[in-house]
C-alpha cells in the first residue's frame, strides 16, 4: 500500500490536502488481506506520516503493527518498475535512514485520497451551490452543513474528506436543519403506511424458521454454515432452515417474507451479525409478512464466532450451533407484544444558558415547542435565553 499518492502535493493536478481516512483504510485492508489469505502473506504500508485520528484508531494502528505483523515503512518512493519475467512489481525507495532499497511485490495498492467527482461538480454548479478551490462544497465553521444557497444542506464527503462516523453526525445535523426549515408544514402531507394485518398466532404451537447468513466470507470462511443449517433442522419446533449469502440484502428480505407465508412460520431466528444494526431490519420484514415483530430472535455468529475464533473453525462452528440452539429455545417462548403509541409533549427543558444552551433554545423554538423552560445561575444568560424564545426562565 502506497500512501499519499497525489495527495499532500502542491503540484498542478495534485491534491494539496490530506484525506484523513486513507491510513486507517489501508491498515484495515492489510489486516483483512492477511486474515483471508490461506498462506502467510507479507503486507507493507509505505507512508510519509501515519494519520489515524479518531476514537481508538491509534490502537487499531498498533494492533496492525504488533499483532497482525503489517510492515510500516517510512519512505520516499522513487520508482515502481514491472518485472517482465514474473508479473511482479519492483518498488524502489529511500528509507528513513537514507538507504536505497528495492523490494518486489505481487500487488501494489495506491491510496489516492478522496476527491469530488465530475458529476457532483456539474450538479453543484447547476443548482447554484458554491465550491471551494478543491471543488468541495463551501460551508462555514459556524454553519458546517449549510451550503451557500438557502435550503441546501451538506453532509459527508461532499464538504471535505472524512470518515463514516463524522459523515453520520453531519447527516443527522443536515436532517435537523431541513426539519427546522419545514417545521411549520410538519404533518400537512403525511401519509400513513399501510401495514398488513397481523396474523393471530395465539395458541398455535411454535413453527420456527432458521436463517443462517454466510455474510460473504465474514462468517463462512470460518464457520461451517451448512453444518449449522443441518444442526438447526434437528432443533425442537424448527420446520425450516436455510443459508443465505447476505441475509440483510433486499432480495433475501423479500424471500424471507415469502417463506414466512409459504411455510406457515410463526417465529423466526436469523443467525448473522450484530442485532445492534440489523435487528430492526428483520423485524420490519416480519411486519411486512404479517407477523408480530417480537416473534423474532437473532444470534450473532459473526462477532461471537467467526471473528473471535478465526484460527479455530471447528470450535467456532460448535459455538455457532450452540448460539442458534439457544436462540431457537428462546424464540419458542416469545409471545406477541403490542406496539404502544406515545404522544410527545411539545415542551423543552434546557439546563444551562451558555452558547450550546442558547442554540438549543433557538432550535426548540424553530421546531415549534410550545413551552421552553431555560435554567441557569446567571440572570444575563437567562435574559438572552428569553430573547432566543424561552417562554419561562428560572435562576437556580
Amino acid at each position: 500500500w502506497l500512501q499519499c499518492v497525489g495527495s499532500r502535493d502542491e503540484h498542478i493536478g495534485a491534491k494539496g490536502y490530506c484525506s484523513s481516512v486513507c491510513c486507517t483504510y489501508a491498515i484495515k485492508e492489510a489486516m483483512l488481506a492477511k486474515e483471508h489469505s490461506a498462506a502467510p502473506l507479507d503486507t507493507a504500508i509505505f507512508y510519509i506520516d501515519i494519520r489515524t485520528h479518531g476514537k481508538d484508531f491509534e490502537k487499531y494502528f498498533n494492533r496492525g503493527k504488533e499483532e497482525s505483523g503489517i510492515r510500516f515503512i517510512k519512505s520516499k518512493i522513487t520508482h515502481i518498475i514491472p518485472v517482465a519475467d514474473n508479473d511482479t512489481l519492483s518498488i524502489q525507495y529511500i528509507d528513513e535512514t537514507g538507504k536505497r532499497v528495492d523490494e518486489t511485490f505481487d500487488i501494489v495498492v495506491l491510496s489516492i485520497g478522496l476527491g469530488t467527482g465530475k458529476s457532483t461538480i456539474d450538479l453543484a454548479r447547476r443548482v447554484g451551490v458554491e465550491l471551494n478551490h478543491y471543488d468541495f462544497i463551501s460551508t462555514t465553521s459556524f454553519e458546517p452543513v449549510q451550503a451557500s444557497r438557502p435550503g441546501f444542506y451538506i453532509c459527508g464527503t461532499l464538504e471535505a474528506p472524512k470518515d463514516i462516523p463524522q459523515s453520520v453526525i453531519e447527516s443527522s445535523a443536515a436532517a435537523g436543519m431541513a426539519g427546522r426549515s419545514l417545521s411549520e408544514f410538519r404533518w400537512t402531507q403525511t401519509k400513513t403506511k399501510e401495514i398488513q394485518p397481523e396474523i393471530d398466532v395465539a395458541g398455535e404451537p411454535p413453527q420456527i424458521g432458521v436463517f443462517i447468513c454466510r455474510c460473504g466470507t465474514n462468517i463462512a470462511s470460518v464457520v461451517d454454515v451448512p453444518a449449522v443449517v443441518e444442526a438447526a433442522k434437528t432443533f425442537p419446533h424448527v420446520v425450516y432452515a436455510e443459508e443465505n449469502m447476505f441475509s440483510c440484502s433486499q432480495d433475501t428480505q423479500d424471500n424471507l417474507a415469502a417463506l414466512i407465508k409459504e411455510k406457515g412460520l410463526n417465529r423466526v431466528v436469523v443467525s448473522a451479525c450484530t442485532p445492534k444494526t440489523h435487528e430492526p431490519l428483520f423485524q420490519e420484514t416480519l411486519i411486512n409478512a404479517g407477523l408480530n415483530k417480537y416473534l423474532f430472535e437473532m444470534a450473532n455468529i459473526r462477532n461471537q464466532c467467526s471473528w473471535v475464533h478465526r484460527k479455530h473453525p471447528e470450535d467456532a462452528t460448535k459455538k455457532a450451533i450452540d448460539l442458534v440452539r439457544m436462540a431457537v429455545a428462546k424464540v419458542a417462548l416469545h409471545q406477541p407484544l403490542p406496539e404502544p403509541s406515545l404522544e410527545v409533549n411539545q415542551s423543552a427543558l434546557i439546563i444551562g444558558g451558555g452558547s450550546i444552551g442558547l442554540s438549543c433554545v433557538n432550535m426548540a423554538r424553530l421546531y415549534g415547542a410550545t413551552t421552553i423552560i431555560a435554567l441557569d445561575k446567571l440572570d444575563n444568560r437567562l435574559a438572552l435565553a428569553a430573547q432566543q424564545g424561552a417562554t419561562h426562565t428560572l435562576n437556580v
